[in-house]
């Protein structure tokens, strides 16, 4: 609905944004109950997928629309994989 309101970029913008703040202070959580809210807003405030594969969508020409779509869906699972497995690593240094 905020995407269709105000428009795909503003709504993709505070999406990465909301990423990156609410990330990072989860990462930095120094109680329970800090974690649990950061993750709770980032939850709330994260609604990226739709306003990305609907602009892919659009840019993508008719016969390449298909692709467009896999790729987004595709490039989510890959950085749900490779994320967790990078952080994991610069832990253990």
């Amino acid at each position: 609905m905020f995407a269709d309101k105000y428009g795909r970029k503003p709504c993709i913008v505070i999406s990465i944004l909301s990423v990156i703040v609410f990330n990072t202070l989860f990462g930095l959580s120094t109680t329970y109950w800090m974690a649990i809210v950061t993750r709770g807003l980032l939850g709330l405030l994260c609604g990226i997928l739709g306003p990305i594969k609907a602009y892919a969508s659009e840019v993508c020409r008719k016969e390449h629309q298909a692709l467009g779509i896999s790729l987004v869906t595709s490039s989510r699972a890959i950085a749900l994989v490779i994320g967790p497995a990078i952080g994991g690593f610069l832990a253990q240094g």
